[in-house]
């Protein structure tokens, strides 16, 4: 079993200043939004970001 995992906080930070996210989708549905990031490369998916005080949906 996969067990999800968030990013710490300060390596989210990094990421985006390495040049490493290729593309970031921030969007809503009804009253949540959602944030999601692709990592640069071939074959790159998007990844759910979530705050630590949001529940992990599976």
């Amino acid at each position: 079993m996969i067990v999800p995992r968030g990013i710490p906080k300060k390596a989210l930070r990094v990421v985006p200043e390495g040049g490493a996210v290729s593309d970031a989708l921030v969007s809503r549905h009804c009253e949540k939004w959602t944030l999601a990031i692709r990592i640069a490369g071939v074959g790159s998916r998007w990844l759910p970001v979530h705050s630590r005080r949001e529940a992990l949906r599976a």
